[in-house]
């Protein structure tokens, strides 16, 4: 066994950031919302290819979603500091059979694209009409409770009235202003709105208490991941070529522009080149795509955790340090990956096994799914 190869794979989650305005000005000049910063509308399919690269790719991006501009009822006059108009707010130049389109490609889709909450205009107008980055927080500290609790509403009130399904799982805070630790309300708000999951740049948010981990801390039950470094990529760059180097990190930021083509009967030539670079990282043997959100929070809090004994030819999996932040196994269970071993079997306890080759890989992904939820250790005989 001196030439087994063992690893739990880093996992890499794709977000898009900015999905679901219609206008593309970026309008940040005129104290108005930066949006995606293209020359030209969105169109629906604009939310096709989100959709497609999912598809192509086998896994579920989260879109994070800014919903201002999806407003049939005018509804967020109700919220001046939500948008650029206030107490104003006239949403009728996006009203129409586009956002019917774009409803179904999303609900249909939705194996491929998950909503994410992002925001409902991205920045935050105070009383006077001038705006401060960004809608949940900026610089000086978190919105107040109100606030906070007012626009969390809205959102869910424009999917309800756009058929968009439930509240989001998960959470992508606008310019990345967020708050780990000290019992922050935000954190506390968005737990009791049903969200699990944030997403956001380590560095962009204010820390009360230090991150448990590298890649991902652990608020108030509350699973934040760390976003790092974007690849490289310019925010509002659309049809550009894509990076050439690997993330290093478990997700790649890009916004939704980055996919897209100023043509968008063109946009799938853009959606092949991202997919072709994204398969490359999965046939690195220490990297995987995560099949969606909580399987990339399971992955990577395994990867982070757990601990790989060999001997002979026995291979333990010990979960002793993933028990001190966790009470129970997560039900989307692991994935490990061996290389130069052709058949493994005989697992101990309740866990179960399902062993795949990975495509155009030489290595052996192991899928590991565990019926007893206080299981310790999971024992592996290879041949």
């Amino acid at each position: 066994m001196q030439n087994l190869d063992v690893c739990i794979p880093l996992p890499l989650q794709i977000v898009f950031d900015d999905v679901g305005w219609w206008s593309g000005a970026d309008d940040s000049r005129q104290n108005g919302p930066y949006r995606t910063g293209i020359s030209r509308r969105h169109v629906p399919a604009d939310y096709l290819a989100v959709a497609e690269l999912g598809r192509r790719l086998d896994m579920r991006p989260q879109a994070a979603m800014i919903l201002c501009e999806w407003d049939r009822q005018n509804i967020l006059k109700n919220v001046p500091s939500a948008t650029w108009m206030g107490k104003n707010w006239d949403n009728s130049v996006n009203i129409g059979l586009q956002l019917d389109e774009a409803a179904e490609i999303i609900r249909s889709n939705s194996k491929h694209f998950e909503i994410t909450l992002h925001g409902l205009g991205h920045e935050f107008w105070h009383k006077d009409g001038t705006f401060s980055r960004a809608e949940w927080a900026d610089d000086t500290g978190l919105r107040s409770e109100q606030e906070i609790k007012l626009h969390l509403d809205y959102f869910f009130r424009i999917m309800a009235m756009n058929d968009l399904g439930g509240f989001p799982k998960s959470f992508v805070p606008c310019a990345f202003k967020y708050a780990f630790g000290g019992n922050n309300i935000l954190t506390r708000l968005l737990r009791e709105s049903g969200v699990e999951y944030v997403s956001t740049a380590f560095g962009c948010m204010k820390t009360f208490e230090t991150p448990q981990f590298k890649l991902f801390g652990i608020d108030d039950s509350m699973f934040v991941a760390e976003r790092g470094n974007e690849p490289g990529v310019a925010w509002h760059s659309i049809g550009g070529d894509v990076p050439e180097k690997i993330i290093e990190g478990c997700i790649c930021g890009l916004h939704w522009p980055n996919i897209l083509h100023p043509d968008p009967e063109r946009n799938m030539e853009v959606v092949e080149r991202w997919v072709k670079y994204f398969e490359a990282h999965n046939r690195i043997f220490s990297k995987i795509l995560a099949r969606d959100t909580f399987h990339h929070r399971a992955q990577l809090a395994y990867c982070s955790l757990t601990d790989i004994k060999i001997k002979d030819k026995e291979l333990t999996l010990d979960f002793s340090r993933f028990f001190k932040l966790f009470d129970h196994h997560f039900h989307e269970g692991m994935t490990l990956r061996i290389k130069n071993m052709n058949v493994c079997e005989a697992v101990s306890g309740d866990a179960r096994l399902a062993v795949v080759k990975d495509a155009g890989s030489d290595f052996a992904g192991i899928n590991i799914i565990f019926d007893d939820c206080r299981q310790r250790q999971v024992k592996i005989t290879l041949k």
